[in-house]
């Protein structure tokens, strides 16, 4: 008993794989603002713990930069 529905569900999978490749752009957004923005989850006032959040913002951000124009760079 072959499912039927099977070729629907392969190219529902890739829609949804192809989604998950696309940038966020809100987030992106978001991550920016925090960094700008003086209100911090960890206040700055605590020697280098203050720093993770912004840092972790920071990575998120150029990690997401890097992934939507590194392969258009290569060419």
């Amino acid at each position: 008993m072959a499912d039927e529905n099977l070729p629907d569900k392969q190219e529902q999978l890739k829609k949804i794989a192809e989604q998950a490749k696309k940038p966020n752009w809100i987030l992106m957004i978001l991550a920016l603002v925090y960094i700008i923005s003086p209100l911090d989850a960890i206040p700055d006032a605590f020697p280098l713990l203050g720093w993770v959040d912004d840092g972790g913002a920071l990575i998120y951000l150029i990690y997401s930069l890097i992934n939507m124009y590194g392969g258009r760079m290569k060419k």
